[in-house]
């Protein structure tokens, strides 16, 4: 009889357990319902709803969405659906890295001979490239290749060719953990719940991603492809380029009034702005102007105002300061003065050493507006006067 009243007892605890359990899977379902309701069809409104509550306590007053997502009853790629990609980790591009992108035309060469070969290979990139490189520079060291600044702990012009080999693998490795370990904090920000990440063994530099669940693969695709690194560039001041810009408003003002309605929704893609999210161009002014009780009049000196000053409008300049900061917009208006900026008639007025950057955190609390910085390029190849292998991190000594 006790043991019967044990039994009782060990199933009422577990099915009050299981229905535990269970409620995270109804939570969630009721909100992505929900989110369905209000979106009517468009994923992105379906997946900003989602964000926008997964940090609100949903459940028993503790539990937040994110939490319930998280202890929901797991599903897999064939049930649940989601993405499934192998991102590789370009081997060829970081050798030439380390050999401080080099000029030498044998070491490229053999590079690019190592990437072909590596197509149709099991063999080790670094394998392939020493390879190459010993063909085309049967009497060269390595060394002379990797005696860099970046590397002047690990290689000297004494090294050995197999001291070299070793590094580079190492290096390469180094390289895949940090771009794992990048991911992985990607991923759990955009809150993708139980992702499954792995480095794939015998495949130097490949990691495959599964992400259950996800309906907008562009988004987690431009969220895992892009690259941060970093750089230490010389500025323009705001008021060196402000004259330029008051001229492009006033160029623009032209260019604009001869275009037609379909010219100018075909006019030249603008260049990605860097770490900036980009949305389409605020179309609602009159409607947003209607609800902030603004007259009708108020509204038409608006759309004049955009008229007369196509940039000015909707980029507030900084003008007469010492900042980097040539303005500030409004992030569903950075698209628009992206490709008012990439047009060639409007390109063509700014000094040639000119790039204009927007800044990768907002300026305001609420996430909305963002800074564009002028910067100062170089003819080193595109890349940074200074770059991020110069930083050391020191200890502090008490």
């Amino acid at each position: 009889m006790q043991n019967k009243g044990f039994v009782k007892v060990f199933a009422v605890a577990l099915t009050v357990v299981c229905l535990f359990y269970l409620s995270f899977s109804f939570v969630t379902r009721y909100y992505t319902n929900k989110a369905k309701e209000i979106a009517k069809g468009d994923p992105t409104v379906e997946q900003n709803y989602l964000d926008s509550m997964a940090n609100e306590k949903v459940w028993l007053g503790n539990y937040t969405l994110k939490n319930c997502r998280e202890m929901e009853i797991s599903l897999g790629l064939d049930l649940k659906g989601g993405m499934n990609v192998i991102l590789e980790v370009s081997v060829p591009d970081v050798i030439k890295a380390l050999a401080d992108n080099k000029p030498d035309p044998e070491f490229n060469e053999a590079v690019a001979n190592a990437a072909k070969r590596a197509v149709n290979s099991q063999e080790n990139v670094i394998n392939l490239f020493v390879e190459e490189y010993k063909k085309l520079a049967p009497g060269k060291s390595l060394a002379e290749l990797f005696a860099t600044q970046q590397l002047k702990d690990k290689v000297n012009q004494k090294s050995s060719d197999a001291d070299v080999v070793k590094v580079l693998n190492d290096e390469v490795k180094a390289a895949v953990q940090n771009s794992f370990n990048i991911l992985r904090t990607r991923i759990d920000r955009f809150g993708v719940v139980q992702p499954n990440i792995q480095a794939l063994e015998g495949k130097m530099g490949r990691i495959m991603v599964e992400l259950p669940g996800i309906k907008e693969p562009e988004r987690v695709r431009k969220l895992l492809q892009g690259s941060a690194n970093l750089e230490f560039w010389e500025t323009y001041t705001a008021r060196e380029i402000d004259p330029y810009l008051q001229a492009a408003d006033s160029k623009l003002r032209m260019l604009l009034a001869t275009q037609t309605p379909d010219e100018e929704s075909t006019a030249t893609p603008a260049a990605p702005a860097a770490a900036t999210p980009v949305a389409a161009t605020s179309t609602a002014d009159s409607l947003a102007a209607a609800l902030r009780g603004e007259s009708a009049a108020t509204t038409a000196n608006m759309e004049q105002f955009k008229k007369e000053h196509p940039l000015a409008a909707i980029l507030e300049l900084n003008t007469g300061s010492t900042s980097p900061v040539v303005g500030m917009a409004h992030y569903k208006d950075t698209a628009t003065i992206n490709r008012y900026l990439a047009m060639d008639e409007i390109k063509a007025s700014f000094p040639r050493d000119l790039m204009l950057m927007w800044g990768v955190s907002s300026f305001d609390q609420k996430g909305q507006i963002f800074e564009l910085y002028g910067i100062r390029s170089t003819e080193r190849n595109g890349r940074a006067p200074i770059e991020g292998d110069v930083v050391e991190i020191g200890r502090a000594h008490v």
